[in-house]
């Protein structure tokens, strides 16, 4: 499969995640290979300002990003139509990635503050923010002063395309370096104003990422990792009237942002370059780093979130990350009142549309994250897999509603002895589809790869109640969800890459889930990366609870007594009730007579 790598600092490689139709990729996040400490309980971003106004009242302050388009001279990258091979050219879509200044005209309306198409990434996080978190800046272009083949004659050939990559932004006229050095960190608290003598934020967006032989990743890898790289570590990029501005590579405050590219020089193929649509997906998981730094558990990433390798992929920012950044806090239920009403969790309003349901006592730190999905933000995509085909931008025309409803995780904080938000912890969503128990006795060929018969087909064989589903880093068949059920097999860890229904007819095209037909076939759904099952939805799944699968026990397998129950729609909004036996003055029996059955 095609591959995306991103590169952050002095990193590792990490796993898997992005495909897209007959263009897959896999994309690996790449990370520090001697971690920090973990990252303590956040509201707030921990290396870098999740928010303008919440640390300072200037105006025209913003969050200053430098996209950084680079190639080869006569790049091997593919020609392709959103980045042309000849004469050396940018990418189409240099331009219409990042807004050039700091809008302020929007009033209270935050989601039309920034242009969708022609400041794309700026308008993304300024909806994911809720209007806290203007991101401006410049795309620049840099073609190499030479062809792979030179560097390919130096052992230190990845020393030498970082070095003339400086040097080409050093001596480029039009970055203005000053406005790219914005942002300190100072006693625990970020400051806006003069900078603390490195650039915040760069994006490098590499055309390709060719095989080298002395290196078995390719050349493109965290910057200024290498002291003998001429300049060091920090390389000046401005030095005037005793101000100086350093590019620094590090996983902290001063760090100076990261690398993406395709390709991982896998069998010494290249891969076509990035699409604007994968800059805007992979800068964001990449830039989450920073705001979120070491975790737990899961180190540098989250299951069922952006910033994520695991299970369950997340174009958004998820409902927990929302949490950690302070961009959107819950409603918490205190099942006194069993009535709640909540619109679309993007909505435009100053409200919070998502609901905490805690679990146990109110020291365990644990609770269930209820969310409105009804996609009224365009970049409000779950759902990558079904007909989707790895692209969750996938225009779904009729289909559009598959992915909508209410989306439910389980989280456990507490089990890192937190009375807080840390990051990287064990989370789970518990889809409408249910927990099983899963077999596997034959193999199938995927769209891509239709004559080979090589990926398992994991087929239901019991559901499972009264188990809780951690969501683990270990592979199983048991008590296991379509997102996360997973095998062994010699070297590969194996997820669910297919559905009951028609087998798609021809490579890389889509088959026909079985609520469609009665054909027993194995069409290519990629369930692992989301489908339309797994929402709760009225008419389809409605009833959360101690009898459901999954259902609400804690994370110990104990009864909750929680009951959930989406009652009914009104256009986009969601009306739930939420039950516990004992508590708001009603038992078990009462509330099964008000709840349909699980």
């Amino acid at each position: 499969m095609k591959t995306i790598k991103v590169l952050i600092l002095f990193f590792l490689v990490s796993s898997v995640v992005f495909s897209q139709n007959n263009n897959p990729f896999r994309f690996n996040c790449i990370v520090p290979g001697t971690p920090p400490e973990s990252a303590p309980s956040l509201e707030g971003g921990l290396y870098k300002p999740e928010s303008i106004a919440d640390y300072t009242s200037e105006q025209s302050a913003y969050f200053p990003v430098l996209i950084v388009y680079v190639q080869f001279t006569n790049d091997p990258g593919g020609d392709v139509e959103w980045w042309p091979s000849s004469h050396d050219q940018p990418p189409t879509y240099m331009g219409n990635v990042i807004a050039t200044a700091k809008s302020s005209n929007f009033g209270s309306n935050w989601w039309d503050a920034y242009n969708g198409n022609t400041a794309t990434l700026s308008d993304y996080w300024m909806e994911v923010s809720r209007g806290k978190l203007h991101l401006v800046g410049k795309e620049v272009h840099v073609v190499l002063p030479h062809e792979v083949s030179y560097y390919n004659q130096f052992s230190n050939g990845k020393d030498s395309v970082m070095e003339h990559l400086f040097r080409a932004l050093e001596n480029n006229l039009d970055i203005n370096w000053p406005t790219y050095d914005k942002w300190s960190k100072v006693g625990g608290n970020f400051v806006y104003g003069d900078g603390d003598g490195f650039v915040d934020m760069i994006y490098i967006v590499a055309k390709s990422n060719p095989c080298s032989p002395h290196y078995y990743d390719g050349y493109f890898r965290p910057y200024g990792v290498k002291d003998n790289c001429t300049h060091g570590s920090d390389h000046t990029v401005y030095n005037s009237g005793g101000d100086t501005i350093k590019i620094r590579g590090a996983f902290n405050e001063t760090g100076s942002g990261f690398q993406i590219s395709p390709g991982g020089c896998e069998n010494g193929v290249l891969y076509d370059p990035l699409d604007k649509w994968a800059v805007v997906s992979f800068s964001g998981h990449e830039h989450g780093h920073y705001f979120f730094g070491f975790g737990n558990f899961f180190e540098f990433h989250q299951p069922y979130s952006k910033v994520n390798n695991y299970w369950g992929l997340e174009e958004y920012l998820s409902p927990y990350e929302l949490m950690l950044l302070d961009y959107q806090q819950p409603q918490v239920t205190d099942f006194n009142d069993v009535t709640h009403s909540i619109g679309d969790w993007t909505s435009r309003g100053s409200t919070s549309q998502m609901l905490k349901v805690p679990i146990g006592n109110s020291t365990r730190n644990e609770f269930f994250i209820i969310a409105n999905r009804q996609k009224e933000s365009y970049y409000d995509k779950i759902m990558w897999g079904d007909t989707c085909h790895d692209n969750p931008y996938f225009n779904l025309g009729d289909q559009e509603h598959y992915g909508k409803g209410i989306y439910i995780y389980h989280a456990y904080p507490g089990e890192v002895s937190s009375s807080g938000y840390p990051f990287g912890i064990h989370i789970d969503q518990e889809c409408a589809d249910g927990l099983w128990n899963w077999t596997h006795t034959y193999n199938a060929a995927p769209d891509w790869d239709p004559t080979n018969y090589w990926l398992p087909v994991f087929e239901k064989s019991a559901p499972v109640y009264n188990v809780n589903d951690p969501s683990s880093l270990s592979y199983g068949l048991t008590a296991r969800d379509g997102k996360n059920v997973s095998k062994t097999m010699g070297s590969f860890n194996h997820v669910k890459w297919f559905s009951k229904g028609e087998k798609e007819a021809q490579q890389y095209g889509t088959g026909t889930d079985r609520l469609f037909t009665n054909t027993e076939e194995d069409w290519t759904s990629r369930e692992w990366k989301g489908d339309r099952w797994d929402a709760w939805r009225v008419g389809y799944n409605e009833v959360f609870s101690p009898y459901s699968s999954p259902s609400t026990v804690n994370w110990d397998n104990e009864n909750s007594g929680i009951f959930i129950y989406l009652n009914s729609m009104s256009g986009n909004t969601a009306n739930l009730e939420v039950y516990k036996v004992g508590e708001g003055g009603w038992d078990l029996d009462e509330i099964l007579e008000a709840t349909p059955p699980s």
